[in-house]
């Protein structure tokens, strides 16, 4: 809770010099929380009150996440650790305290608010499909190819239903989750692997994109609390992924860049788009993706 809250604080602390030091607190905090939390996993579930206090550290830091630059590996890690803390609670039979965290319900109860989310821009939708064919290509290790399948099926989905991106959407949420091996999870995570560093940068701008629609969860999780102003927050988890990528490699980036531009002026995680980007933002050179579902099948 200190690392978290310091890095809340970092973030709406108007000097740069106190902003600085409190993020050095927090990062302090997390090393500390992260050490501690390994310890308690390698000793085992022992009771109930201990599992919780895991499984409430692990969404401390999975919340913390979301505020640090390369914050993007670190978050999906500790969805995969409330994961399995989880499952080892629900085979121990202890009581979890988030009475509504592994419910099955909570799909139902997003699904009309999702069915009535307006469509995102199309300046958006064919600047998403216009990269990912231009990345398609690159993909060729059999964890690629699932990932790349899963964004564009997300992409394409956007074309005529927001809603039906949502599930796409929570499937990559599911595959990384839960279904992908711990071999798969850390080849995809390998900051030396620039094709699954170009696949995360996709994946960061496809959430951004996609806000106006995922924002609705929130809405329907608690009607009674406002919404934070900084939906854009994770455009900072693109600074690591654009940083210092090869010449050869740019042209990979440009849409993933030209979102992270968009979102420090304000725009596009909230649906916004300049006039001017209506006719130039596609990033498309052939038309449509074509389906990869035949050279996926013979990868598998």
């Amino acid at each position: 809770m200190l690392a978290l809250s310091a890095s809340d604080l970092a973030d709406l602390e108007p000097n740069p010099v106190i902003s600085k030091e409190l993020s050095c607190k927090a990062m302090g905090h997390r090393v500390s929380a992260i050490s501690a939390l390994n310890n308690a996993i390698s000793e085992g579930l022992r009771n109930y009150e201990e599992a919780n206090a895991m499984l409430a550290t692990c969404f401390s830091l999975l919340f913390q996440s979301v505020m640090i630059e390369d914050g993007l590996a670190e978050y999906m890690s500790f969805i995969r650790g409330t994961v399995t803390v989880g499952i080892q609670m629900g085979i121990n039979k202890y009581p979890v305290l988030f009475k509504t965290l592994f419910e099955g319900n909570g799909e139902a109860a997003v699904d009309p608010a999702m069915l009535a989310a307006p469509l995102i821009s199309p300046t958006l939708v064919r600047g998403a499909l216009g990269s990912l064919e231009r990345i398609c290509p690159l993909c060729k290790h059999p964890v690629e190819l699932e990932i790349y399948g899963m964004l564009l099926a997300t992409a394409r989905a956007l074309i005529t239903s927001s809603r039906d991106a949502w599930m796409c959407l929570k499937k990559i949420y599911g595959l990384f989750s839960y279904l992908m091996p711990q071999a798969s999870f850390t080849y995809y995570i390998d900051p030396r692997n620039r094709v699954c560093q170009i696949l995360q940068a996709h994946f960061v701008a496809l959430q951004l994109i996609m806000t106006p629609v995922t924002r609705n969860e929130k809405v329907v999780s608690d009607q009674k609390k406002n919404l934070r102003v900084n939906d854009g927050t994770t455009a900072k988890w693109f600074r690591p992924l654009h940083k210092d990528v090869p010449v050869e490699w740019s042209r990979y980036y440009e849409w993933t860049m030209w979102v992270e531009r968009e979102c420090s002026e304000g725009r596009v995680y909230n649906g916004i788009v300049k006039v001017e980007d209506e006719d130039e933002a596609s990033f498309c050179e052939n038309g449509w993706p074509q389906s990869r579902s035949v050279e996926v099948d013979d990868a598998s």
